[in-house]
């Protein structure tokens, strides 16, 4: 497992149920100033731009709606926090995930893993640092329902877009703490130029499913959707979708 700032990660907001599972529209708590995530080194020219579709072409019906291609946007952190090789932030890629035959895998140096089978669905949470209910799905519903949708071809790529008192983008500092905090082991990044905000719903968090064959988006929900739950059963429909997605049942 990777050094994290253990002594730092009480800083994150801790999530009383009361918050309940709606989305955020509200500042909720505070974390400590920190080195604004746009300061990236010498990287910083092309952090926060639409990404240049390297490798195979990327699809070009891409928008911001629901039924379009997700535009290639390019974010900086982890492929996997959790991962023992795991060697700081790098960039991150939408077309990463891109998988247009079903059958491809991440290439020899990949942060993925070499060799592992791309997912078929992918899940873009789209979260901020001071927001209760972000911090709840990422705790518990995030962390306690990849192991069941890894094997069967699912992935989720987490984007901070806000800090803890949502004054700014997210910092390099909380990127840190919430994936040692909540134990991240899927892809989770920073978005500093806010270029995800636009596919927001109804509040923080949002929820996208991306068919990666063609990196289309399918459907989008406000709030955490909660699986196994009898009391959500919108949050069931809406993981039965991503598992049809993932398991190719999907027809639009």
């Amino acid at each position: 497992m990777p050094t994290t700032l253990a002594s730092r990660l009480s800083l994150l907001p801790t999530v009383a149920l009361s918050l309940g599972l709606v989305a955020c529209t509200t500042t909720e708590t505070e974390t400590a100033p920190d080195v604004d995530a746009r300061d990236f080194g010498t990287y910083v020219e092309d952090f926060g731009q639409e990404a240049l579709p390297p490798g195979p072409a990327y699809p070009d019906a891409v928008g911001l709606e629901m039924g379009r291609a997700i535009p290639n946007f390019k974010f900086i952190g982890y492929a996997n926090f959790m991962d023992p090789a795991n060697e700081g932030v790098q960039f991150l890629e939408m077309s990463d995930f891109y998988n247009p035959t079903g059958d491809e895998v991440w290439p020899e140096g990949s942060p993925y893993g070499a060799g592992v089978p791309k997912p078929r669905a992918l899940l873009l949470d789209i979260s901020a640092v001071w927001c209760g209910p972000c911090n709840y799905e990422s705790e518990v519903v995030l962390h306690g329902h990849y192991p069941t949708v890894k094997p069967a071809g699912g992935h989720f790529l987490a984007v901070l877009a806000e800090n803890g008192d949502g004054s700014g983008p997210a910092t390099y500092y909380e990127l840190e703490a919430w994936a040692g905090n909540y134990e991240v082991a899927y892809s989770l990044a920073l978005d500093p130029t806010a270029q995800t905000v636009t596919l927001l719903g109804g509040g923080w968090p949002t929820n996208i499913i991306i068919r990666t064959s063609d990196m289309k988006m399918i459907d989008s929900v406000s709030g955490v959707p909660v699986p196994n739950d009898p009391q959500d059963p919108a949050g069931q429909a809406f993981w039965n979708l991503f598992t049809s997605v993932a398991n190719g049942t999907y027809q639009d």
